[in-house]
């Protein structure tokens, strides 16, 4: 595979720019600043895609650094040929308008990606991370970051397995870390701790019998205190209808001195003549004795004359009033009387029945309270169960949860117990081509490399191996970059290019020229090295490698 053209339509600095490229090496020369590292982050982005990043981190990712200048859209397009056949990749990067579009450039007809619109399995056959960690090498040097190590090792342990590369151990891993942590054993024994706290022993039977016992008892008052108000109540209905009995006698009997004249005729004729002979009897001596008394004054007879008229005024006078006063007494004092007695004996009958009462509401408010202890109990005895219930489920759970961990701990430690194996079959030929990389760049200073399964580097030197803190810069820089290109040549089987920013500072012009000598054999179709150094294209034109050089 190797890149025929590039079109930064809206990129970063670049505004409909275009650049074409050949097979081999490509020299791409700029000053700094002049966006050698833009076009290398284009080359990726075509391939993968740009994601932008959340909350603070958006401010400086690769999406915001590479986002156009002069706020134009962001998109280009990307020519390559692959097995004889040429595509062209359409991209928009922007994130409301993010598309990628294949065709084959001689027909126009598009390759279809599917739902997740990448190039992976179509055009290439490593994932981002592996590509940016193997052939796509940066200015801060050929030193490989732990993703690179965890690349490698998944690949090898997939080899293993699967004897395919391209199936991913580590998304198993994920895959097992992420049921895990949805098991969430914490969550269940917090819960099952708070439904400890709460569970209590109700002796509901107990409770319940006793509280039947006091209500019957005083169901019982209080049926033999309405019994008690009922009999009181009749009779106070007795000695009512009696005084009202009474009352009607005395009132008739009253009623016979006050009757009018016309009432007493109808009474018996012998005793009212009996009462009239009386009166006038007495009303005759009382007359006669004032006339006596009148004329026996020495005055005139006209005086005697008034005196006996006045005398008989008087007479009648006083006659009348102590008739009237008679009466009003006899009517006022059983008045009184009647109304002294029917005042104590209802005050008496009220204040019976006023006790009766306060016992019966006494006793229907105990009652009440019953009721309500007897449904409180019935409530938390059910809710005492749920808790039970809930509480046998979480058990359950917890049980079946601890065997499921217990399962995903032996499967992660099957994974993990392979790494250590799995090198000595397969990782003897990766150690073999750094050696042989390294040996050529370092002219046989350095012959024998081995790499574990975490790509630590040991170097054989005098005899014995030694590790790659007792190495020069430049020569650890090499080795780096051997051990790069074995990875890649090892993991990738479509020949991605190969892109270099800048990585050949600490190299002498010796050993430049070996190494870019090297990058020539390499098996990749196309070699993209991007410089600010004018001593690489020197050291490429005193020698026989044919490139393309690009002038920014």
């Amino acid at each position: 595979m190797y890149i025929k053209k590039l079109f930064l339509q809206h990129f970063g600095k670049y505004h409909k720019r275009e650049l074409e490229l050949q097979k081999g090496i490509n020299l791409i020369h700029g000053a700094n600043e002049a966006g050698k590292t833009t076009i290398k982050d284009f080359i990726v982005a075509m391939f993968y895609g740009v994601d932008r990043l959340r909350g603070l981190a958006a401010r400086t990712d690769e999406y915001t650094r590479r986002e156009p200048m002069d706020g134009s859209g962001y998109a280009g397009s990307m020519e390559l040929e692959k097995d004889c056949v040429t595509y062209t990749i359409d991209r928009v990067f922007r994130k409301d308008q993010k598309s990628v579009k294949l065709y084959v450039t001689d027909t126009g007809r598009e390759v279809l990606l599917g739902e997740s619109q990448s190039l992976q399995n179509v055009l290439v056959d490593l994932d981002k991370n592996g590509y940016t960690n193997t052939l796509c090498i940066s200015s801060h040097g050929a030193a490989y970051k732990q993703e690179l190590q965890e690349e490698f090792r998944e690949y090898l342990m997939n080899i293993q397995d699967t004897h395919a590369g391209n199936l991913n151990v580590k998304d198993a891993n994920a895959y097992l870390n992420q049921q895990k942590k949805a098991l969430n054993r914490k969550d269940l024994e917090h819960e099952l701790q708070e439904i400890s706290r709460n569970m209590r022993d109700v002796q509901l039977e107990e409770q319940l019998q006793q509280i039947s016992l006091q209500r019957e008892d005083l169901e019982q008052k209080l049926i033999q205190c309405s019994e008690e108000e009922m009999e009181n109540t009749l009779d106070g209905t007795e000695e009512v209808v009696e005084k009202e009995s009474k009352q009607k006698a005395e009132k008739t009997k009253s009623s016979i001195f006050s009757m009018s004249e016309e009432e007493k005729k109808q009474l018996d004729p012998q005793l009212r003549q009996i009462i009239n002979f009386i009166k006038l009897l007495l009303g005759f001596g009382v007359f006669a004795l004032i006339l006596v008394l009148i004329f026996m004054l020495p005055v005139s007879l006209y005086y005697k004359g008034w005196l006996c008229v006045i005398a008989l005024v008087v007479v009648l006078y006083v006659w009348i009033m102590c008739k009237l006063r008679s009466r009003k007494k006899k009517t006022g004092g059983s008045k009184k009387a009647k109304t002294a007695e029917a005042t104590v004996s209802e005050k008496k009958s009220g204040q019976k029945k006023s006790s009766e009462t306060r016992q019966i509401l006494e006793y229907s408010r105990q009652l009440a309270d019953l009721q309500v202890q007897e449904n409180d109990l019935l409530r938390e005895f059910e809710k005492q169960q749920e808790l039970q219930v809930r509480y046998e489920e979480i058990k359950k759970r917890l049980a079946e949860v601890d065997f499921e961990l217990e399962a995903i701990a032996l499967a992660q430690e099957t994974i993990g117990a392979l790494s250590g194996n799995i090198y000595d079959q397969y990782g003897s030929g990766i150690s073999k081509r750094v050696s042989e990389m390294v040996s050529k760049i370092t002219k046989g200073a350095y012959t024998d490399v081995k790499l574990d399964e975490q790509l630590n580097i040991k170097i054989r030197k005098e005899g014995h191996y030694i590790g790659t803190e007792f190495l020069s810069t430049g020569t650890l820089e090499q080795i780096y970059l051997a051990v790069r290109l074995a990875v890649a040549e090892e993991m990738s089987q479509s020949g991605m290019p190969l892109l270099l920013d800048d990585i050949f500072g600490a190299y002498d012009d010796a050993r430049l020229k070996i190494a870019l000598q090297c990058l020539a054999d390499y098996q990749a179709e196309q070699v993209i090295i991007f410089t600010a150094n004018e001593r690489l294209a020197d050291a490429l034109d005193k020698t026989d490698i044919d490139y393309n050089y690009v002038e920014l």
